[in-house]
């Protein structure tokens, strides 16, 4: 099968722009005749349409079985990698709890 026809429209219309606009400064920018190599997509990110997700086309689920959350639920959002949002309802609470382990340079910059 063609690569190209794995490749979800935005990233085929993201390949086709060679000219950008800087929204602070209205600098432009031109990258003429740029090579980009096709690479095989990940098959979580080839059927995607938008690189965003409507907050409102989200299946949300509850959470409140886990001990300590009250109206408090999750969404997945689509993509490679496994993620998502918590939305806490009127009244809510999230109980937040930490897991024993190392934690990395990237997670633990988050909190410097």
């Amino acid at each position: 099968m063609d690569e190209n026809k794995k490749l979800s429209r935005l990233l085929l219309e993201s390949k086709a722009k060679s000219e950008y606009k800087n929204p602070l400064t209205g600098t432009k920018l031109e990258l003429k005749e740029r090579k980009v190599k096709n690479k095989k997509l990940n098959e979580n990110i080839t059927g995607l349409d938008s690189f965003f997700t409507n907050f409102s086309s989200l299946e949300w689920a509850s959470s409140d079985h886990v001990p300590g959350n009250h109206n408090c639920k999750y969404a997945k959002l689509p993509g490679i990698l496994e993620m998502g949002l918590v939305k806490l309802e009127q009244n809510g609470l999230l109980h937040l709890h930490w897991h024993k382990g190392k934690l990395t340079k990237i997670s633990s910059s988050i909190f410097e």
